[in-house]
């Protein structure tokens, strides 16, 4: 409440004062038509003596600096204070005036003067020109009238100056103009010369003539009175004034500190993360929150007991609870779900509601991804920027306790020992404890030594207190040794009623539920998963292709008992079983494969997780590119969707499903690799560097590829039109400095003279 009423009683205030000036204006219209100015004038200068006195209140009261539509407000009540200051020095005019002769004469001749001037009517001018400013735009823009109405029906409604819960209540009630909000004292004017006819206004005179002496000491007394309210106005205002500018250069200082935290694909991989299947991941919040159950779970060595789950779930509460140690481990097999799992983690409303007071943080390394998303400086940037976002004061903590942070615009601009240095101080200045998920630690490139990592990790939980850190990794040697003797569980242990959940769903497009071979293969999918993922997802796919290829239940029996467990095996079955017996298959896959893993390492790119089909299908269609490049030829939309069409199915087959489809699949899909395994399969291992060898390209032909395709997009690109035909292409804008660096790139790779020729020609 406190935000909108501040809002509406800077509001109300301005309003008054432009309301008593008008009365003042009033006064001296009545003064030109020959009636007694003394009562309005008197009444009317002790009413704005008051305003001035609360709208300096207001001011001095506001618990925050001014957004930019209260600056307005302030702007325009600093002008009013200027045009009211001018109509009080005319009233002291009239008044001096009788002391020069005549009384009537006097006033009301220095009334004439002073509007034949023109004056009052410029001043007039101003305040119906700052009137309508707050009625139609301002007072709409700082309170809507559902927030007046709140304020009206509030229960401390009752205890707000009365001016102001008039205010409120016509403003609630659909009110916006200043008579109706604060009631016009130029009618209270206008009444009161009204009842002035004849014998009475003469005897006022004459009575006011009488009386001038008193009368003046007062008007005297009252003017000294505004002229005080005026000055603490315009103090009040000018220490307003420079609070909000310090607080926008406070502000300005605070998105620049932002800015420079930030790089394009912080929050890449967890959004590349698939969500967790419907009711799985549950149980670590304990047993009261799963909906499995644990009868057939087991492990390596065979059946297990209920309890080891439920005491993995227990050590994961006590940690989430803030008991015993800052660090939990999450371990877990290549392909088990651990980044699943973290983003089920740092989403579900179980963990906040666990830790209570914290505010979560979260960062997912990325080995395919770019090298700020698999760096130290990557993770310190994503969890400082998280922490800073909505906390200027520690934003201005950072910047004083490292003055060179100011010069910062971007993360290179950054050291890492500066990052490291501002995410400590930024978590013990947090004025809330913080609880950090790390995803992925041995995705750390291994440039950065995963060392400095662990390090980083030793660091924040050992000498930052109010702190709760849950990382994921492997569970290779260097992480065992690290992190063996903290709380942790074994991801692929917890997961068979997981698995038999999604199996069972997954399987349910193609079988029915209710026959025997249904339940068979689901049990033996768990058996042989070995608590693995995504070893799971693709004996799901096989099974399924199995089904739509017509094959027996007992080829379907066999294609699930020849699938081997391990990820690395499985991956070569997958590619003998459809590749070996077709050597033009094998080269055509083996050359999407290369592009997709080496494609862009001439731009120091290195490995590209997501490739635009379009893309891939000009870098492989020579004849096609060459008909777009040499003849200017300009496909239509069906024959382009169909082009793309072809190629999605190409990769899927030619690949062996090494790499997977994702996006609308008519109109801009990607293609990648299934999994960070899948990479290491084709990089690490004998069979999948056979594999990639079956491709008879040199580099330099798929350099020569890759740029011919960029630039016939960016020429299509140029090509579109509006229209039922438009290419549904994704943009591929290269400018000629651009295109020069890939002419560049090619000659330093030794590019034959003539693919050089042909590219430039383009």
């Amino acid at each position: 409440m406190a935000t909108g009423l501040e809002a509406l009683g800077l509001a109300c205030n301005i309003m008054q004062v432009i309301s008593f000036a008008g009365g003042l204006i009033s006064t001296f219209n009545a003064i030109r038509g020959g009636h007694s100015p003394d009562v309005a004038i008197t009444t009317t200068a002790t009413q704005m003596s008051n305003a001035f006195k609360t709208l300096a209140q207001s001011l001095g009261q506001a618990t925050r600096p001014l957004n930019k539509d209260e600056m307005e407000m302030a702007v325009i009540a600093e002008q009013c204070l200027d045009a009211a200051v001018a109509l009080k020095a005319e009233v002291d005019k009239i008044w001096d005036g009788n002391t020069k002769g005549s009384y009537k004469a006097a006033l009301t001749g220095a009334a004439r003067k002073m509007l034949n001037q023109g004056k009052i009517e410029r001043l007039e001018k101003v305040l119906r020109v700052h009137r309508e400013t707050i009625e139609n735009r301002l007072l709409q823009r700082i309170c809507t009238r559902s927030d007046a109405i709140l304020l009206h029906q509030d229960s401390g409604f009752e205890k707000l100056d009365a001016s102001l819960r008039r205010f409120i209540a016509a403003f609630a009630a659909g009110e916006t103009r200043l008579a109706g909000l604060i009631g016009d004292q130029s009618e209270s004017v206008k009444e009161h010369v009204t009842l002035e006819t004849g014998q009475l206004r003469d005897d006022l005179y004459t009575h006011m003539a009488s009386e001038s002496g008193k009368t003046h000491v007062v008007l005297s007394e009252m003017s000294a009175r505004v002229t005080s309210e005026v000055s603490q106005t315009r103090r009040e205002l000018s220490l307003k004034f420079k609070e909000t500018a310090a607080a926008q250069a406070s502000e300005a200082e605070h998105q620049r500190l932002l800015k420079s935290l930030e790089y394009e694909t912080m929050n890449e991989r967890r959004n590349q993360v698939v969500e967790s299947y419907r009711d799985t991941f549950h149980w670590i919040f304990g047993p009261s929150h799963d909906s499995t159950s644990l009868d057939a779970e087991r492990t390596d060595n065979g059946p297990i007991k209920p309890s080891v789950r439920a005491k993995s779930s227990e050590s994961f509460l006590r940690w989430l609870h803030s008991e015993g140690p800052a660090l939990y481990w999450i371990s877990g097999k290549a392909g088990s779900g651990k980044s699943t799992l973290m983003k089920f983690l740092v989403d579900n409303p179980q963990t906040e509601a666990g830790l209570g007071d914290f505010t979560i943080i979260s960062h997912f390394v990325w080995m395919a991804g770019q090298p700020m998303e698999r760096s130290i400086r990557g993770i310190a940037c994503s969890l400082l920027r998280q922490l800073l976002q909505d906390d200027p004061g520690v934003s201005a903590l950072v910047l004083n306790m490292i003055p060179r942070s100011r010069r910062n615009k971007f993360s290179a601009d950054w050291s890492v020992n500066d990052l490291e240095a501002a995410l400590m101080l930024a978590l013990a200045a947090s004025p809330k404890p913080v609880c950090v998920f790390l995803n992925g630690l041995d995705e750390i490139d291994p440039l950065e030594e995963q060392d400095k990592a662990l390090n980083l990790v030793d660091k924040l939980s050992s000498r930052v207190s109010r702190l709760r850190i849950c990382v994921s990794s492997r569970p290779e040697p260097i992480f065992q040794r690290r992190l063996g003797n903290f709380p942790a569980l074994r991801l692929q242990d917890l997961t068979r009623e997981d698995i038999r959940r999604y199996t069972s769903g997954a399987l349910r497009r193609d079988f029915v539920s209710t026959d025997p071979e249904f339940r068979e293969f689901v049990e033996q999918v768990c058996d042989k998963s070995d608590g693995v993922f995504l070893w799971v997802a693709l004996a799901v796919k096989s099974l399924q292709r199995g089904k739509q290829d017509e094959n027996t239940v007992a080829e379907l029996r066999k294609r699930l008992e020849t699938l081997p467990s391990d990820l690395h095996r499985l991956y070569e079955g997958m590619w003998q079983r459809l590749n070996d017996d077709e050597p033009i298959y094998r080269e055509d896959g083996a050359r999407f494969l290369n592009y997709v893993l080496r494609g862009k390492d001439f731009y120091g790119y290195g490995y590209v997780f997501d490739w635009d089909v379009c893309e891939l299908m000009l870098t492989r269609d020579n004849l096609f590119r060459h008909k777009i490049l040499e003849e200017g030829y300009r496909p239509s939309r069906d024959e382009w969707i169909s082009r793309v069409k072809a190629t999605t199915k190409q990769l899927v087959r030619r690949c062996a499903g090494l790499l997977e489809i994702t996006g609308t699949t008519e109109v801009t899909p990607s293609a990648r690799l299934i999994h960070r395994s899948a990479k290491e399969f084709l990089e690490n291992t004998p069979h999948g560097q056979q594999i990639l060898q079956y491709d008879t390209s040199t580099m330099e032909d798929r350099i020569f590829n890759v740029i011919s395709a960029e630039i016939a997009l960016t020429r299509l690109n140029v090509l579109q039109q509006v229209g039922e035909d438009v290419l549904p292409l994704t943009a591929h804008e290269s400018s000629l400095s651009d295109m020069v660096e890939r002419l560049l790139i090619l000659f330093y790779r030794g590019c034959p003279r003539a693919n050089l020729v042909e590219v430039a020609k383009y």
